[in-house]
C-alpha cells in the first residue's frame, strides 16, 4: 500500500491515545476495508485529527485514487462552508456536524460519519493525490497540490536523514493536516516505525505520560513547542526513551536552540533543526545536530535527493560568501503548479 511499509506486519503500527494499538497487517486490512465505501477519483473532505480513523481514512483515498483536502476538526463553520461550496467534494468525512445540503450519511466508521453526494465530477488531473492548507491560506480558497511523488520522494528522504526504522516511534504532537505533522506519520509509517497518537497539548500531563508508557523516541515540534518546553524545564522533562528531537515550523531563536541543545546533549538526544514549505511537501534542509554549535540558526543542507543553490536577479549562480540572492530549491518533493 503506498506511504505503508509492506514489511513488518506483525509489529505495531499505530497506538490511539486510549492504548488500543494495530499491527501494520491489521491496520492494512482497515484500510482495505473502509476503501470499499469510495469510487475512485473524485475528491473528499477529511476533517480530523490524530486518530486512527483519520489514518484509516487517509490510505484509504490513496487506494482509491481518491484526492484528499485534509482539514482541522477545529475549522470553523464557515470557512468549511466557503470550501464546499467552492470545490464540491463528492465525500465528507467528519465527526462534526456538516449542513452542507445534498450530503447523506454513506456509514458510520468509529466516531466519524462518511458522507456523500452525487455530484459531477471535476475533471483532476491525472497526478493530483493530495491538497493541504498552508499557514498562510487557512480558510482561503488556496491549495497546494501535492503528488504521490512528491509525497513518497520527501518521506523516503526524511527517513534518511533521521534514520528512522522500525525501531523509531514517534508521538504526534503536531496537527495531521499540517505538513510537518503529516510529513512524521508518512515518514515512520513507509519505514516501518510506529506513532502513538495524540492529540494532547505539551503543557499537558497526559502528553508526557503517553511518551513514557509507550516508550516514543522521537518528538517534533515548532518553535511553540520548544519555548514551552524550556519553560517547562527541558532538563526535568520525563523523556529517557526519547533519542532525537526535531523542530521545524518557522525560526527559533539562536539562544533557545543553544539553551535547548545543550539539555538534550546532556540526555543523549540528538536535535534536528529543519526548514521547509508546504509547497515542497514538507521539508527542504535540514541542520544535522554536530553542526548546531557551529551553525546555529542556519537552515543547514538540502535533505538527500533535493538541491539548494541562490541566485542573483538576473537568475546567474552565486557562489560567493556575503552576496545577497534568492534562495532555489529543487527536488521531487516541489508540488505542482
Amino acid at each position: 500500500m503506498f506511504l505503508i511499509s509492506e514489511n513488518y506486519d506483525d509489529r505495531v503500527a499505530l497506538i490511539n491515545g486510549d492504548g488500543y494499538s494495530v499491527t501494520y497487517k491489521e491496520f492494512k486490512d482497515l484500510v482495505s476495508s473502509f476503501s470499499s465505501y469510495l469510487d475512485s477519483r473524485a475528491l473528499i473532505f477529511i476533517i480530523g485529527s490524530n486518530d486512527i480513523a483519520s489514518l484509516v481514512c487517509y490510505f484509504s483515498s490513496f487506494e482509491k485514487n481518491i484526492v484528499p483536502l485534509l482539514l482541522s476538526k477545529d475549522i470553523l463553520n464557515n470557512q468549511l462552508d466557503d470550501l464546499i461550496s467552492i470545490y464540491n467534494p463528492k465525500y465528507i468525512f467528519s465527526q462534526k456536524k456538516v449542513a452542507a445540503i445534498g450530503y447523506s450519511q454513506l456509514t458510520k466508521y468509529r466516531e466519524y460519519s462518511l458522507l456523500s453526494k452525487s455530484t459531477d465530477k471535476y475533471k483532476l488531473h491525472n497526478d493530483l493525490a493530495l491538497l493541504l492548507t498552508t499557514s498562510g491560506s487557512t480558510g482561503s480558497r488556496k491549495l497546494v497540490k501535492l503528488t504521490k511523488k512528491n509525497l513518497e520522494s520527501n518521506a523516503k528522504s526524511i527517513s534518511e536523514y533521521l534514520e528512522i526504522d522500525q525501531d523509531n516511534r514517534a508521538i504526534t504532537s503536531l496537527p495531521f493536516n499540517y505538513s510537518y505533522g503529516l510529513s512524521v506519520i508518512n515518514s515512520h509509517l513507509i519505514s516501518g516505525g510506529s506513532l502513538v497518537l495524540s492529540n494532547s497539548s505539551m503543557m499537558e500531563g497526559d502528553f508526557w505520560r503517553l511518551i513514557t508508557k509507550h516508550a516514543v523516541t522521537s518528538l517534533s515540534g515548532v518553535p511553540y513547542n520548544y519555548e514551552m518546553m524550556i519553560r517547562l524545564g527541558v532538563d526535568r522533562l520525563q523523556i529517557s526513551s526519547i533519542k532525537k528531537m526535531t523542530q521545524a515550523g518557522g525560526r527559533l531563536e539562536i539562544n533557545k536552540i543553544k539553551e535547548i541543545n545543550k539539555a538534550l546533549h546532556v540526555n543523549k538526544i540528538k536535535f534536528y533543526i529543519m526548514y521547509g514549505q508546504t509547497e515542497a511537501t514538507a521539508r527542504i534542509s535540514y541542520l544535522s545536530p554536530e553542526d548546531i554549535n557551529n551553525k546555529p540558526g542556519s537552515i543547514g543542507k538540502a535533505i538527500p535527493n533535493g538541491k539548494l543553490w541562490i541566485e542573483n536577479k538576473d537568475g546567474e549562480l552565486i557562489d560567493q560568501v556575503n552576496s545577497v540572492g534568492d534562495l532555489i530549491y529543487s527536488g521531487n518533493n516541489v508540488s505542482m503548479g
